[in-house]
């Protein structure tokens, strides 16, 4: 069934499909009226206009809808039985573990078991992004998360792995659309907690790490 669509469900599930967020992932798909096709939040596919999107809960759900599988992200894998995958998830649990940085490639081979070039490829066919695209967007939300709740910028930009204000500041008209001064002011209680009476589960946006030495 069609998620039942609240106008603060709406906004926040589209934030997460325009964010890529991968704290998202498994919970929202998210399909394109025009194409008829599906795609999971963090597919690197160019975004639609929003009056053409609406979110589903699974793939089963899209597809019975009538939209097809996107060829870039392939949400339709959830259901397909791949002996990487569990590797990969033990990965992403890795890099979500790591509060105040972004872990590099080698480690994260070291703790799978797979070679970096494998772990990569592997990792962004079922991802859809690269380990270091997924730890950077967990990054990113966590940084807005201490932002809106009045954290002191230096604070909050150190603690969530940026290393310096200069690298933050780079990063902040594509992660926040604005300076992080600018964001912080706006002081916009933007949940990423949600109960719907539609939605069989909450949503949890979760946190940000450091920057690493992960390829792009």
């Amino acid at each position: 069934m069609q998620l039942h669509q609240t106008s603060v469900l709406e906004k926040t599930l589209w934030e997460a499909v325009l964010n890529r967020d991968p704290t998202f992932e498994g919970k929202l798909f998210y399909g394109v009226r025009s194409t008829r096709i599906y795609c999971r939040p963090i597919c690197p596919s160019r975004r639609p206009n929003r009056n053409q999107v609406c979110f589903f809960e699974s793939a089963q759900e899209a597809e019975i809808a009538g939209f097809r599988p996107c060829k870039r992200c392939q949400p339709q894998s959830e259901t397909v039985p791949n002996p990487g995958k569990a590797k990969v998830l033990a990965a992403c649990r890795y890099i979500e573990a790591q509060s105040d940085r972004i872990p590099t490639l080698s480690e994260l081979c070291s703790q799978v078991g797979m070679s970096p070039s494998y772990l990569q490829k592997l990792f962004k066919q079922i991802i859809g992004v690269s380990p270091f695209q997924y730890a950077d967007a967990l990054r990113s939300q966590r940084l807005k998360q201490r932002l809106q709740s009045g954290e002191e910028i230096a604070h909050a930009v150190y603690d969530t792995g940026y290393g310096s204000s200069s690298q933050l500041y780079e990063k902040a008209p594509k992660q926040l659309g604005m300076t992080p001064k600018t964001y912080q002011q706006a002081g916009k209680t933007y949940q990423h907690c949600l109960c719907d009476r539609s939605m069989s589960t909450r949503i949890f946006a979760c946190g940000n790490n450091r920057k690493g030495y992960l390829r792009r």
